[in-house]
């Protein structure tokens, strides 16, 4: 976990059973109530009156004798720590500043600083997984002793942080989502709806992970669960944004399990097989690298999503070249004067007159080659991760 680089003379922690650490050992503090003071002093810094601090600690002494009592206490703990850490005088005690941390506060601070953050690289990601497996232990576990005033404030800190740990777990997951780590991304999901059962984003999020992986049978019984819990606990059906999210993601699969309409333009080398999305009045070919194969890339839901996106706003074109996928082998050869046919194939065949190239890799070689070999037939070249020559 992260630290400050002077050592507090006290860490509280607070996540499950609470303990106090000195120097790394753990102190034998006297009572429940010497760790309850300490954590509500943390979390409440400056000076709280001792009147309040004796009737939260005894509720059943009259002020006088709780207040004897709360002298007393401060004094113990002190001396069982072997350093000085309140500040006090006759009307009120307060922690001395540095003197005291707590992993509560410390969850806080960086939970608060990662949702917030535009990205998380691998360290910060793998920090944050720490700390969400730290926060989903109850605060103060065991530590009731008879005080409504005090289990009061500590349910409050407690629906405070289930709330923050929400959200920390909600950007953990989408980071875990977007980097592939479904499994665990799917775990930590199931973390968060234990959180609060009847929260619909988090079903959402979850029917979301499902989604990316293509699976309709996931965001199915995703939000048949959210459904059943719903009605099962208070007779109502989904709100209008999980029904929307549901219906737009099963309608994205839908699609996404459709086979592209392939279509085959020949010339006397043999056949080349394309499909085109979109409708848009600019054509956008996609000239492909050293392997291809349009079913199966379209079948991947980034690349369908990626192409789909360029659909809004041109017709896009996908093909296999000879040689590979699902276009001619026999006599084909991989050149870029021979990806350069292929695609004036396709535009004779599709009847576009010119069009736009993206030559990705391998595919950058043809796309210039039909560049310069047929500049009136490309309006603009558009090259990722290419090359000018290559070598053996």
């Amino acid at each position: 976990m992260p630290s400050n680089a002077a050592s507090p003379a006290l860490e509280l922690q607070l996540f499950g059973t609470p303990t106090a650490v000195v120097r790394g050992q753990e102190a034998r503090l006297p009572l429940k109530r010497a760790l309850a003071l300490l954590a509500y002093l943390a979390f409440n810094p400056g000076p709280v009156p001792r009147a309040h601090l004796a009737a939260m600690l005894w509720p059943d002494a009259d002020e006088s004798r709780a207040r004897t009592r709360l002298r007393k206490l401060t004094f113990n703990i002190e001396e069982a720590l072997g350093s000085g850490i309140f500040s006090s005088d006759g009307n009120s005690v307060a922690l001395i500043g540095p003197a005291v941390q707590t992993d509560v506060l410390r969850f806080a601070d960086f939970a608060r600083r990662i949702v917030t953050a535009e990205t998380l690289d691998d360290d910060t990601l793998a920090q944050a997984r720490r700390w969400v497996a730290q926060g989903r232990r109850p605060l103060m576990e065991g530590g009731a002793f008879g005080s409504d005033l005090f289990d009061d404030w500590l349910k409050a800190r407690s629906i405070e942080h289930e709330h923050l740990l929400a959200r920390l777990l909600e950007r953990v997951i989408g980071a875990l989502g977007s980097r592939g780590d479904f499994a665990s991304a799917l775990d930590l999901a199931e973390s968060l709806i234990a959180l609060d059962l009847y929260r619909e984003p988090s079903y959402v999020l979850l029917m979301r992970l499902h989604a990316l992986q293509g699976h309709s049978a996931g965001v199915e019984a995703a939000y048949t669960r959210c459904a059943e819990t719903l009605r099962a606990e208070f007779g109502i059906r989904p709100g209008p944004l999980t029904e929307q999210a549901y219906v737009r993601m099963s309608e994205d699969l839908r699609r996404l399990a459709e086979p592209a309409k392939v279509r085959f333009a020949g010339r006397g080398l043999g056949a080349v097989a394309y499909t085109s999305l979109g409708v848009g009045e600019r054509t956008l070919v996609i000239c492909p690298g050293f392997v291809c194969h349009i079913e199966i890339a379209l079948e991947h839901p980034p690349f369908r999503a990626f192409v789909e996106a360029l659909a809004e706003r041109f017709r896009v074109i996908l093909f296999d070249r000879r040689g590979v996928g699902l276009s001619e082998r026999v006599r084909a050869t991989s050149t870029p004067a021979a990806m350069a046919a292929d695609v004036i194939a396709i535009l004779d065949h599709a009847d576009v007159p010119r069009a736009w190239l993206f030559g990705s890799s391998e595919g950058g070689l043809g796309a210039m080659h039909l560049a310069v070999g047929h500049p009136g037939r490309v309006e603009g070249l558009c090259l990722f991760g290419s090359l000018a020559r290559g070598s053996a």
